[in-house]
């Protein structure tokens, strides 16, 4: 998601650039929503203790399988 916020921050840069101040406004209001939502999210997360996202699973918590014990 701050990835999506730092694109729009480039565009209102380059739209400020470009003298098109309408499309900056937006662009940057945009830009701090996505920054704030992204903050909010960190804090939740980081308080209900939830992990990163297991891509290879299908989403969710990530689970570890447990080692197998060497004889």
């Amino acid at each position: 998601m701050l990835r999506y916020a730092l694109l729009f921050l480039i565009v209102a840069i380059v739209a400020g650039a470009f003298g098109l101040s309408g499309v900056a406004g937006a662009a940057t209001d945009i830009a701090w929503i996505l920054v704030l939502v992204s903050l909010v999210a960190a804090v939740v997360f980081f308080l209900t203790g939830r992990g990163p996202v297991c891509a290879d699973r299908g989403g969710g918590r990530p689970t570890h399988e447990p080692r197998a014990l060497a004889e």
